[in-house]
C-alpha cells in the first residue's frame, strides 16, 4: 500500500511541476520584459529577443536586432539622464501556442514619473514568439498607439491571471 501512496505521490508532483507553454512564455518573456523595461535595462531586455528580430513599430522603419538594441540604449540612458520612472503593463486579446511558435495580440500601458508627474502612453502589439534552445524569444514584434486608451487596455485579459 505504502508503494502505490508514493507512486501516486510522485505522479502527482510531476504533473503539477510540469509548466505549460503559456506558463513559460509568461516566465520566460512578460516577467522578464516587465523587469528589464522597469529597470531601464537593455542587456536584460534584449535577452528576450531573438537575434533574428524584426521589429515595426507601425508607421515606422523596419529594424532588426542590433538596429533595436541601439534604440533601447539610447531610450534608456536619456530617461535615466533625465530622472524618468518607467513601468510597462500588458493585458492580452488573443494567444495561441502551437509547438514552438507563439503568437499574440495584446495591449500595453506605460507609465512615466518624472518630478511628481505622471504619464501614461497606450499601445496595441502583436508578436510572434519562438522557442530557441528551449527558451522562449520575440522573433516579430509590431506595435501602434493609435486609438489605444485605458478602456481599451482594460478589455484585455491579465496576463499573470490568465493561464496560471
Amino acid at each position: 500500500m505504502l508503494k502505490y501512496l508514493l507512486f501516486f505521490s510522485l505522479a502527482t508532483i510531476s504533473v503539477v511541476a510540469q509548466s505549460t507553454p503559456q506558463q513559460e512564455i509568461n516566465e520566460q518573456i512578460w516577467k522578464r520584459f516587465v523587469e528589464a523595461y522597469g529597470n531601464q535595462d537593455t542587456e536584460a531586455f534584449m535577452k528576450i529577443h531573438s537575434e533574428k528580430l524584426v521589429r515595426n513599430p507601425i508607421g515606422y522603419e523596419v529594424v532588426r536586432f542590433e538596429k533595436y538594441k541601439e534604440q533601447n540604449e539610447q531610450n534608456f540612458q536619456r530617461q535615466k539622464k533625465a530622472g524618468v520612472k518607467i513601468k510597462i503593463d500588458f493585458t492580452f486579446a488573443f494567444r495561441t501556442v502551437t509547438g514552438s511558435v507563439a503568437y499574440e495580440i495584446g495591449y500595453y500601458k506605460v507609465t512615466s514619473l518624472k518630478d511628481g508627474k505622471t504619464d501614461y502612453y497606450y499601445g496595441m502589439f502583436n508578436v510572434i514568439l519562438q522557442k530557441e534552445s528551449g527558451t522562449w524569444k520575440i522573433l516579430s514584434d509590431a506595435d501602434t498607439g493609435e486609438n489605444i486608451n485605458e478602456a481599451k487596455f482594460n478589455s484585455g485579459k491579465n496576463w499573470e491571471y490568465v493561464f496560471n
